[in-house]
């Protein structure tokens, strides 16, 4: 829908990149190694917080197997714990070692490098890490395929989609509509492919597939673990598996109307142990799980039994380490296994997957209606106030947490002390980085004449002003004005005036992914005009629409001011609808800039939030 966009900023960007390489901060070499941020430039300190290698780098990775991949200017290149170059800054980018190897680019082709910097397979766009002496890799086409440590090709690159299971069995998707395939990790297919079709990939630990030809309890459907043993068979008209764990399965009829049609099978035993069941998201774990039996909210024993419960809600991890933790009265608290309160309720919110058997992390809102993160143990004692504002999803790595609080990075140890907090950084800071950044040219329509709900909703972006002087832009034209004059970007960074100019005598319609216009920095290399940033992908179709631009009005943008190790020209463009099933481009006028070799090919990580979130 058009009204609920999560336009990904340069700084949540970061904050994910820099979260991203805390959670695998851990060094195999001598000494931990973690990464710190001070001024906008990267460097790592060690357990107790002292800086072991400065921040000079523009952006970094961390350790694995005692190097770790830098970029000091527009190139990466390796660096020993002591900070010492070890591999030349030659690649566009670079990912960490995995089993002695790492994969590279130059340019936007990828290759494997040994820990010399030596080429030892090349040919394929994409690499994931090496795991048991296998990777999967992916070509320019995006179809992917399985390698050994030579290079060699066990399951060609033909593949759509590709999952490695227990026991080096490969999942492989064609695509188009192709069945999926079960094989050995050398492409031989699995011996349970020759009775069975339509087999579905992992979920809850197990795969469903469909026989070839019933059984003669006329069984038309089976489930397999993820080595593809056979865990149990039935008949797809009248059973519908929805959760698999601890050798007990939720079955429903398909048929069946109601929202209590499913029962709890033990597959053991063979028997039914609990009727009545609605939807129940957790599994078993500590021999308890959590479901809705008759619309009431219950805790269920591994043996079928009950205990009533007096909470309204419960957190979908279920019991870690012996614990859950349940909603009432709009504040959760934690019970045991017998559903008695070991913390009475008094949290705003549980954060579900960085629990230990020590503590948790919990949240709250400020004063300011901001969420803040605290923790605390398995006593209910405050160890960290709710004072931080997001935390690494590993939670403590070699004893200290990742974080940022006060919007700073920062490091606390198990005993909340603060251990390492970066310094405010210089205010607006140049835009250095290695990737496309995703269309950030967000505009809104004129809301004049519109409700007030309608204005209160809408406004987040630049709206149209009108155009004072007419006389000074070109006459009867659409044009895209660079000021190069610096202004904040995104509030700390870099940026410049654009403006879209409409000097016509009629509403110009713009093409727009919710409110974010089809336009984009472009840079002079090798000949050719080439796109700095990308436009992402949403998969709701009523994301896209037109933003009209009425006769005589402009938007006004703020745009980042990159820095990089290249000086090239720039200039922005935006296409328009011409007419009917037209499409037209206008260009900016051109200004003088500096950007990395990165940025004209590689597209940052993004994790959707929601359906909305474009991709």
């Amino acid at each position: 829908m058009k009204k609920i966009t999560l336009p990904l900023s340069l700084i949540l960007c970061m904050i994910i990149g820099m979260m991203e390489s805390c959670e695998t901060t851990s060094s195999s070499g001598s000494q931990p190694r973690f990464l710190i941020q001070e001024n906008n430039k990267y460097g790592y300190m060690n357990e107790r917080g002292e800086t072991v290698i400065a921040a000079r780098f523009a952006a970094a990775q961390p350790f694995s197997e005692g190097l770790a991949a830098v970029r000091e200017e527009g190139l990466y290149g390796y660096i020993d714990e002591s900070g010492r170059p070890v591999i030349a800054s030659k690649f566009d980018y670079a990912l960490p070692f995995s089993e002695g190897l790492a994969f590279a680019y130059i340019g936007d082709i990828g290759q494997y490098i040994d820990r010399s910097g030596n080429t030892i397979i090349a040919g394929f766009s994409e690499g994931d890490a090496f795991l048991n002496g296998k990777a999967i890799v992916g070509s320019r086409l995006k179809r992917y395929g399985l390698i050994d440590r030579t290079g060699k090709l066990l399951v060609d690159t033909i593949y759509q989609n590709l999952i490695l299971l227990k026991d080096g069995l490969l999942l492989k998707y064609k695509g188009e509509d192709s069945p999926w395939e079960l094989t050995d990790s050398m492409g031989h297919p699995h011996p349970v492919m020759e009775e069975i079709v339509h087999l579905q990939p992992p979920s809850d630990g197990y795969m469903i597939a469909e026989l070839k030809t019933p059984d003669s309890k006329h069984n038309n459907a089976l489930l397999l673990d993820s080595s593809a043993k056979e865990i149990f068979r039935y008949n797809s008209s009248n059973l519908m598996p929805e959760r698999l764990s601890d050798g007990k399965i939720i079955l429903s009829h398909p048929d069946s109307i109601g929202p209590n049609s499913g029962f709890l099978f033990d597959l053991h035993n063979k028997q039914i142990l609990l009727r009545g069941i609605g939807h129940s998201p957790t599994g078993f774990s500590s021999n308890r799980t959590f479901m809705e039996v008759n619309d009431k909210i219950v805790l269920v024993k591994g043996n079928g039994d009950t205990i009533p419960s007096s909470f309204n809600n419960y957190k979908h991890s279920g019991f870690q380490y012996g614990y859950a933790f349940v909603e009432s009265g709009n504040k959760y608290g934690m019970i045991d296994t017998t559903g008695k309160y070991i913390i009475a309720p008094q949290y705003e919110d549980i954060l579900e997957y960085q629990q230990t058997a020590q503590y948790f992390f919990f949240s709250q809102q400020d004063k300011s209606g901001k969420d803040k993160i605290g923790m605390a143990d398995r006593t209910g004692k405050t160890i960290i106030p709710p004072s931080l504002d997001a935390i690494a999803g590993q939670g403590f790595v070699d004893g200290l947490l990742c974080c940022y609080k006060d919007s700073l990075l920062s490091y606390i140890d198990q005993q909340g002390k603060l251990v390492w907090q970066e310094k405010r950084p210089s205010p607006l800071a140049p835009v250095n980085v290695d990737y496309q950044l995703r269309g950030y040219c967000l505009v809104e329509e004129d809301t004049t004449g519109k409700m007030r709900f309608y204005e209160e909703a809408t406004a987040h972006y630049p709206l149209p002003q009108p155009i004072k002087d007419r006389g000074q832009y070109a006459a009867n034209a659409l044009q895209i004005k660079v000021d190069a004059a610096v202004i904040p970007f995104e509030k700390d960074y870099k940026g410049f005036k654009v403006q879209i100019i409409n000097n016509t005598d009629s509403t110009i319609q713009f093409d727009a992914q919710d409110y974010r216009l089809a336009m984009n920095m472009q840079a002079y290399v090798n000949n050719s005009w080439q796109n700095l940033e990308h436009l992402p992908n949403s998969w709701c179709g009523n994301s896209y629409w037109q933003i009209p631009l009425s006769a005589g009005k402009y938007w006004e943008l703020a745009c980042p001011a990159y820095e990089g190790s290249l000086k090239v020209r720039l200039r922005f463009s935006l296409r328009y609808a011409k007419g009917r099933d037209m499409q037209g481009e206008v260009f900016s006028n051109e200004f003088d800039g500096s950007i990395n070799p990165g940025q004209l090919w590689r597209k940052g990580r993004h994790y959707a939030t929601n359906i909305m979130d474009p991709y």
